[in-house]
């Protein structure tokens, strides 16, 4: 398949819709080239491949570890806030793991942030957990940055 999306962001949404459609209709490649839209959840297409993954995550979630434990930060974050930290519990246990050490990480780009909101609003990290996470976050962000997400 193709690596979408593809030519002008005008066409974009409508891509979207058409791998949407095949995927409803079995196409198993249409749903992974939706997660390419979470590369940056701003583009055009977005919003709709995301509604449509957050419903059918099961298509998908292989394919989502290996981008978690890839390089590209931007894509990290946007899959942590726009599709896992919607998964029912079942799914989101699966992820505990990954998230763990991602907010244990360094990160330039918000991913440690975003992992311990995810771990903290979801119950997957313990009190003890919670705290430790939360204090690492304080001595690399500001107070406003972490105040944004009540932690």
């Amino acid at each position: 398949m193709v690596d979408y999306p593809k030519g002008n962001k005008r066409d974009w949404n409508s891509q979207a819709e058409m791998l949407i459609s095949k995927s409803a209709a079995g196409d198993d490649k249409a749903a992974y080239a939706l997660l390419n839209w979470f590369q940056d959840q701003n583009w055009p297409g977005a919003p709709k491949a995301r509604d449509y993954l957050v419903k059918n995550a099961s298509l998908i979630l292989p394919r989502v570890k290996p981008i978690l434990h890839g390089n590209d930060g931007c894509w990290k974050y946007w899959l942590i806030i726009g599709l896992i930290r919607d998964l029912p519990p079942d799914m989101l246990a699966d992820f505990r793991d990954i998230l763990m050490r991602l907010a244990e990480s360094q990160s330039d780009d918000g991913v440690d942030l975003i992992a311990t909101v995810v771990l903290i609003e979801r119950g997957l990290a313990s009190n003890e957990e919670a705290d430790s996470l939360v204090r690492r976050l304080r001595t690399r962000y500001t107070q406003s940055e972490i105040e944004i997400y009540d932690l």
